[in-house]
């Protein structure tokens, strides 16, 4: 039986339009090393931004001026550890920006061979790459800026006044407490540094289209190990 001529085209056109759609669609073109390189700078970059804003950084006092709480409360002296609390969350919002800049003049460095090895790494590869570049060094170069902003803030002073408040006759452990300030805020500003890109890097591999207006940034991370 032979089918009408109009019939027989449309099923010809049918028939062959997929493999024509399919012939004139060419794969999107690959990406260069030097756009990988880029993109990836580029995109880490705005990674590290997102991840460490304003107020996400919180350190929390040392362990025995948290403790004296109750006691302050109890003396109806809680205003000074508020006082303390409140030149800690300045001094660290201070810091932040500081340390976002530390960690991102890393980023110069970055090689082709770093960029492949990133892109086909864990979902923490690149934080592990940043505390590998900077952690050790960044300890040192960032301790004398934690000591300015502890010097501005009046916070030695402040934590002082705590212990005096909470325990008049003395307390164990609070030369230490007070004395290792700079160390405490330093370290804790740091570590919750490198949390925050991490889960920033690992939102960001799962969904490149994170990086709001870097189109090649976007690109280089969709090609990167979930």
């Amino acid at each position: 039986m032979k089918l009408p001529l109009p019939l027989l085209l449309l099923a010809l056109v049918a028939i062959f339009t997929p493999f024509v759609s399919t012939a004139q669609t060419p794969p999107p073109p690959a990406l260069s090393d030097t756009q990988l390189a880029e993109g990836l700078r580029s995109g880490l970059g705005t990674l590290i931004t997102q991840g460490i804003t304003t107020g996400s950084i919180k350190v929390a006092p040392p362990k025995l001026l948290a403790e004296s709480e109750p006691l302050l409360v109890k003396a109806n002296k809680a205003d000074v550890l508020k006082q303390f609390n409140t030149a800690m969350s300045d001094t660290v919002t201070r810091l932040t920006p500081k340390v976002t800049e530390a960690i991102r003049a890393s980023l110069k460095d970055l090689k082709i061979e770093d960029a492949k090895a990133l892109l086909a790494g864990s979902p923490n590869a690149a934080t592990q790459y940043f505390q590998k570049a900077v952690q050790s060094s960044l300890k040192d170069s960032f301790l004398p800026v934690v000591r300015r902003e502890i010097s501005t803030a009046e916070l030695t002073k402040k934590a002082n006044a705590v212990i005096a408040a909470a325990y008049p006759a003395g307390v164990k452990g609070a030369t230490s407490a007070v004395g290792d300030l700079d160390y405490h805020v330093r370290n804790q500003v740091i570590e919750q540094s490198f949390k925050l890109i991490a889960a920033q890097e690992a939102a960001v591999r799962k969904d490149p289209a994170l990086l709001k207006g870097n189109t090649l940034a976007q690109k280089v991370f969709a090609t990167a190990k979930k």
